[in-house]
């Protein structure tokens, strides 16, 4: 809502002291008003009594108007409370040393490990606030069921021109500039969060910049570990393959020479094999011979002596058996050289195998070299970007909570543009009772008219139950309890304490008491007449009132 129209002059915004509740038939008019105002100041003024011989006499009656000023900011008006009664208490919770951290991340530009040590020792920097404290807005209203009643007000209500003359305002503490200056308070709040804000943001970007800076350097380096082993394992391959073929080389010749070996001995064996082989076919063929000839001499010679030939027999049955056993030596030595020619023959494969492997540990190990250093390198690095990650996490958490503390301070203000400071005043009745030896003033804030024919049917039957004052207030209740509490409990616990702000308070009060108005006993008149019509007090009650104060 734009209040452009607020520019020259004292302005009022043109609240009504009462509002009829939805379902009120019969408008509650300003003669009904100014009755219901005299009868409960009448109800409430000290009468004599047994324990108490003073009686009070009403000295005014005055209708004022509460003065707010409603100075604008960012499309937006900061309340202020032209008597100073009020005040906002806000914690603030201090942010940490920002500085201090963005100078040890750039101070660590040099060295990663500097900048991994300065990561570590703010890890818990931003964990939270490092203090809190309670700043007080003076005069500024920020409680927050207040402005919503001021913003209902406001945005109902019809804003016109007005000189201070048309509308009786209770004095102010302070003029617009100073007003200013009090809303200057919640401004200044405002603008050393949003610089904290800023801060943390700026905190954040220093720590992005350093982190991708240093990320961009490891990663170079582990480029660089890369080149560095690359030529220095490509050489070494070379170096090893080099190696390795003239190992097979020499293994070659190896396997030749003990192959060669192996053979020739293996061809001794097989040679004397044959001769054996040999003589046991003559003797066995001689055996079989003289077989023969013992058989045909048998048959042709039965009684003949068979003693020499049966020897000769025996003998070759002898030879052959011993050339057996030698021809078995000879089989088992040609098995065993053929096992020691395969046992020589692997242990060179081994023996060149292991000479390979351990050319190709060579590799091995810068490989292991290579990636143990880009394995340290990745290590800091994802350590370095975790602790940077819970760092931003924190900043972040404490941005949030900056932003909400910078809604909370908006919405202690009100949605209204305006174009210059302007004030607003909000009626209420000031009445001042006096006794002999001291005076008092009683406060009677905004009300609205109760629907009254439920409670009219509830009074009726019990009208002698109920005072005047009960009936009153069940009639005209607050129109709010939180405007009531912030403004006018206040006022009128200062009024009664305060002597200066008293007789501030008369001045302006006095030369407007409705008592002494021309048109107030006519206005009383026919307020009290509609009041007895409704049945909110009876005719005894009215005459009573209008014999006390009108009088000719």
């Amino acid at each position: 809502m734009m209040l452009n129209s607020l520019r020259n002059g004292m302005t009022a915004l043109s609240v009504p002291y009462v509002v009829d509740e939805p379902g009120r038939g019969t408008p509650f008019t300003l003669e009904m008003e100014k009755a219901a105002i005299l009868c409960l100041s009448e109800a409430k003024r000290r009468k004599p009594t047994i324990l108490r011989r003073e009686s009070e006499e009403l000295v005014y009656i005055s209708k004022l108007h509460y003065p707010l000023w409603f100075v604008p900011w960012r499309s937006r008006c900061i309340a202020v409370d032209g008597l100073g009664l009020s005040s906002t208490t806000m914690s603030h919770s201090r942010a940490p040393n920002v500085l201090n951290f963005t100078e040890d991340l750039k101070k660590s530009a040099p060295s990663f490990d500097l900048f991994r040590r300065a990561l570590r020792k703010h890890a818990r920097t931003f964990m939270r606030f490092s203090s809190v404290k309670d700043v007080v807005l003076d005069a500024v209203v920020g409680d927050a069921s207040v402005l919503k009643v001021l913003s209902s007000i406001i945005e109902q209500a019809m804003i016109r021109e007005e000189t201070v003359s048309g509308t009786v305002l209770a004095p102010p503490e302070f003029h617009s500039k100073v007003a200013e200056q009090k809303a200057n308070s919640l401004i200044s709040e405002w603008l050393s969060l949003e610089e904290e804000v800023d801060g943390f943001k700026y905190a954040l970007q220093v720590l992005n910049e350093e982190m991708e800076r240093h990320k961009d350097k490891v990663t170079k380096e582990i480029e660089m570990i890369w080149e560095e082993y690359g030529e220095r394992i490509s050489e070494m391959k070379k170096a090893v393959e080099k190696r390795i073929r003239q190992l097979k080389r020499e293994e070659e010749r190896e396997i030749k020479k003990a192959t060669r070996l192996a053979e020739k001995k293996l061809a001794k064996l097989v040679a004397e094999e044959k001769k054996l082989r040999q003589k046991i076919v003559r003797l066995e063929q001689s055996l079989e011979e003289k077989r023969r000839k013992r058989k045909a001499q048998k048959r042709r010679y039965p009684k003949r002596s068979t003693t020499r030939i049966d020897n000769t027999i025996r003998t070759y049955r002898e030879k052959i058996t011993g050339l057996n056993l030698e021809l078995r030596k000879v089989l088992a030595q040609q098995e065993t050289a053929r096992k020691e020619e395969e046992q020589t023959l692997r242990q060179i494969e081994e023996s060149y195998l292991q000479m390979a492997a351990k050319e190709m540990e060579k590799i091995e190990i810068l490989e292991k070299g290579r990636n143990l250093e880009v394995s340290k390198e990745r290590e800091k690095l994802q350590e370095a970007e975790d602790t940077a990650s819970k760092i931003e996490n924190q900043i972040k958490n404490l941005i949030q909570r900056k932003t909400e503390s910078l809604r909370n301070l908006e919405n202690r203000t009100l949605p209204f543009e305006a174009e210059e400071t302007f004030l607003v005043g909000i009626p209420f009745y000031a009445v001042q009772y006096k006794s002999r030896r001291k005076t008092r003033v009683d406060v009677y804030p905004p009300v609205k008219a109760s629907s009254y024919e439920g409670t009219l049917r509830r009074i009726q039957i019990a009208v002698l139950s109920f005072s005047l004052e009960s009936r009153l207030q069940h009639l005209l209740s607050p129109r709010s309890t939180e405007l009531d509490a912030a403004f006018f409990t206040n006022l009128k616990e200062r009024l009664n304490a305060d002597v200066a702000l008293k007789e501030l308070l008369s001045q302006v009060a006095e030369p407007n008491n409705l008592l002494a108005h021309p048109s107030f006993r006519d206005d009383v008149a026919k307020g009290l007449d509609a009041l007895e019509e409704e049945g909110w007090l009876s005719e005894k009650e009215k005459e009573n009132i209008l014999s006390i104060y009108m009088k000719p």
